[in-house]
């Protein structure tokens, strides 16, 4: 399932039509001399009577036409699951995005594979989009000189030499290892937690146990001491490891379940740890984590903010604990707020610890303000998920464009608000667990440009895991919508199946809504107006698409390829408040 982050669902259309009671303040009688009070309430009753049987008329078509359109969205989706167009999409849209998205860029800001190198040298070919000719270079790449019995120095070359080549062109695709990766089951993960009440010892045993029987299975990551992986000639992953699976007698899992129950081990993935040790929290710090279901985020930013204090000083929280630091856990789903303390009073932490964490219920894009600011803010924000497919392959076969288009403004909305409730100088950071542009430098870009200088980028802290592979945020993505799902007005469908394998490509907002591109806003492209001159600027990469200003730093944002280190795909974006922010709001 899609991992919901704690804030609000989509905005749903309104059912039904407002009724507006006519009232008249006109005293004019008519010229029958009939009284005018007694005219009034005629016709008032009369127009009552006829916009009630309208509005009931309208509800009725409006549900009637809502189920429709349900059954319909839900059959298509069935039918993409069975016949594998959500992954064909999925390609699709990735390959289309170009290098840095999904796959790395050399130096050159071109794709770090041979085929990228390969390719740059067919003859153009004009018409259709960038995804078409790039379908059209992978038919026939061959012909990137006139004489193609020639190599690329000039020197002849045979036909078998030539067809060689051909068929390894054929072969090569810049976004073969990312979609390999894909298919492989997530690896088994977990972290050995780390903060002033855990004792030393009991953390020193419990590698050591580690080391001893399961070294076979499980090993710390390059990057980090104390984040473990399973090998991968291991396969275990959490399936294998339950108590059904092939290694649920074995000693790792006995292990783990101690340690769990003991709040030693955290089960938590990889890059779920990154937004937190990126966020680099003291000890001490009031700490917003505004969108905290369903709380593994949480809990890891109590063992590095609460610590004891030794003076009597007041926080500003209460005063009467004898420790600091503290943890605000908000979810707009009173539920999913529920099921969060009760992860959290299973997790084996210490009281210490949970007295610093406090719930608050509250929509994530209105949360009020607060007369003392947070120093740090974790804005794990609602997304498509396509980063975690490894773990959840059915998001595989129902993807679909739309999904994350959808959830833009959702996103934009609450990191706006994260950057209001954080204090000057403070940091908020932005995450997803998802690679799709839309969802992560397409929102970095618009708090970029509305800060108007008052937010900044800041790079990944050098000391923190410098060994993860980090790639760089892209200036420049493409927006997509599925072809079968433009020009919709509630009616049916008249597209065949065979266009549900079809991306429409926009390059600009406007372009988008002369193709009736479903839930299209500006913020999906980069920014036109330059937020320090003020001045139009219109920057484009080399493909014709339009960028983001250069002085945004978008590099700065940091992407997690599950190719690099075995991993789900993730998106980190560190964002500094320099200033008190303007009072007006983001238009999404």
């Amino acid at each position: 399932m899609t991992r919901r982050h704690g804030d609000t669902p989509l905005n749903k259309k309104k059912q039904g039509f407002e009724i507006v009671n006519a009232t008249s303040t006109d005293d004019h009688n008519g010229a029958s001399g009939a009284p005018t009070s007694t005219v009034t309430e005629a016709t008032e009753t009369k127009r009552s009577k006829q916009a009630k049987k309208v509005n009931a008329l309208r509800a009725a078509r409006s549900a009637t036409s809502s189920a429709n359109n349900k059954a319909q969205a839900k059959t298509q989706e069935i039918w993409r699951v069975k016949c594998g167009a959500g992954r064909v999409l999925f390609a699709d849209y990735y390959r289309g995005q170009g290098p840095g998205v999904a796959y790395p860029m050399d130096q050159n800001g071109t794709a770090s594979t041979s085929a990228a190198t390969s390719t740059n040298k067919t003859n153009p070919t004009t018409g259709g989009s960038r995804a078409a000719k790039r379908r059209r270079k992978r038919k026939s790449p061959g012909t990137h000189s006139v004489d193609n019995n020639k190599s690329d120095d000039g020197t002849s070359v045979s036909a078998a030499e030539n067809s060689e080549q051909v068929t390894s062109l054929k072969n090569q695709d810049p976004l073969a290892e990312y979609l390999k990766a894909l298919d492989r089951p997530l690896p088994l993960a977990f972290r050995i937690r780390k903060h002033v009440f855990l004792d030393q010892l009991d953390r020193e045993k419990l590698i050591k146990q580690l080391e001893l029987k399961c070294s076979d299975l499980v090993e710390p990551v390059v990057y980090s001491s104390l984040l473990y992986q399973s090998k991968d000639s291991a396969n275990v992953t959490r399936q294998t490891l339950s108590s059904k699976g092939v290694y649920g007698t074995s000693p790792l899992a006995s292990i783990l379940t101690e340690a769990t129950s003991n709040g030693l081990v955290a089960r938590q993935e990889i890059v779920s740890c990154l937004p937190v040790m990126a966020l680099q929290v003291q000890p001490g710090d009031r700490v917003l984590d505004l969108c905290a279901s369903p709380g593994s985020k949480t809990m890891q930013l109590l063992e590095s903010v609460v610590t004891k204090r030794y003076n009597e000083e007041d926080d500003g929280d209460d005063g009467e604990s004898s420790y600091k630091g503290r943890v605000m856990a908000n979810d707009v789903n009173e539920s999913r707020l529920a099921a969060l303390s009760d992860a959290v009073s299973r997790s084996g932490l210490p009281s210490q610890l949970v007295s610093r964490l406090k719930y608050s219920h509250a929509d994530a894009c209105t949360y009020p303000m607060k007369k003392k600011l947070f120093d740090k803010v974790l804005t794990d924000v609602p997304c498509s998920g396509d980063g975690t497919v490894r773990k959840d392959p059915l998001l595989y076969k129902k993807w679909n464009p739309r999904t994350g288009v959808a959830l833009h403004s959702l996103q934009l909305k609450i990191a706006w608000r994260a950057l209001h409730l954080v204090k000057v100088g403070g940091t908020v950071c932005y995450s997803t667990c998802s690679l799709n542009p839309v969802e992560d430098e397409a929102v970095v870009a618009q708090l970029l440009h509305h800060g108007e200088g008052s937010v900044e980028l800041v790079e990944w802290p050098a000391h923190v895991m410098p060994n993860l592979i980090r790639r760089p945020g892209v200036r420049s993505w493409r927006v997509a919508s599925l072809a079968d799902q433009d020009n919709k007005d509630g009616n049916e469908s008249d597209s065949s199946n065979e266009r549900e394998f079809q991306l429409s490509w926009h390059d600009t907002y406007k372009n988008a809504l002369d193709a009736g591109m479903l839930d299209a806003v500006p913020t999906l492209w980069p920014p036109v107006a330059d937020s320090k001159t003020g001045e139009d600027q219109d920057s484009k990469s080399a493909d014709g698409i339009r960028e983001a200003p250069e002085h945004f730093h978008m590099e700065r944002c940091n992407r997690i390829f599950p190719q690099d280190q075995d991993t789900g795909g993730f998106f980190v974006a560190l964002l500094r408040k320099t200033r008190p922010l303007n009072k007006n709001g983001i238009r999404v």
